[in-house]
């Protein structure tokens, strides 16, 4: 994987986007192991499902929550707390699922 940081190319509550075997990652957000492991589990997500993991993840809300839940738990592993993970899986994805619903996933 390669890693590049930059603020460039992401909405402002982005904080890293995944490009197959690129990822980009805010600047401020440089040393931030549990980031990073998501981010390789979408790396990983993508070379098992290659074609078709973009258009399952944007087409189908029970595909994105299932891939963000497993690079959630990842993170997770490496630091992440899971309130904070819950928070940003319930707010930015568009997923219709409460914070309590969120870490429920996160924690079984």
């Amino acid at each position: 994987m390669i890693i590049i940081y930059t603020d460039r190319f992401m909405k402002p509550e982005i904080w890293a986007l995944n490009l197959f075997f690129i990822t980009l990652i805010r600047p401020s957000k440089k040393g931030n192991k549990a980031l990073v492991e998501h981010e390789r589990v979408h790396m990983h997500q993508i070379l098992k499902w290659w074609v078709l993991w973009p258009f399952m993840y944007h087409c189908t809300k029970k595909w994105r929550l299932k891939v963000e839940v497993e690079a959630y738990k990842a993170s997770i592993e490496h630091g992440r707390s899971v309130d904070s993970a819950a928070k940003a899986l319930c707010k930015y994805y568009g997923l219709d699922i409460t914070k309590e619903e969120a870490k429920k996933l996160l924690t079984t």
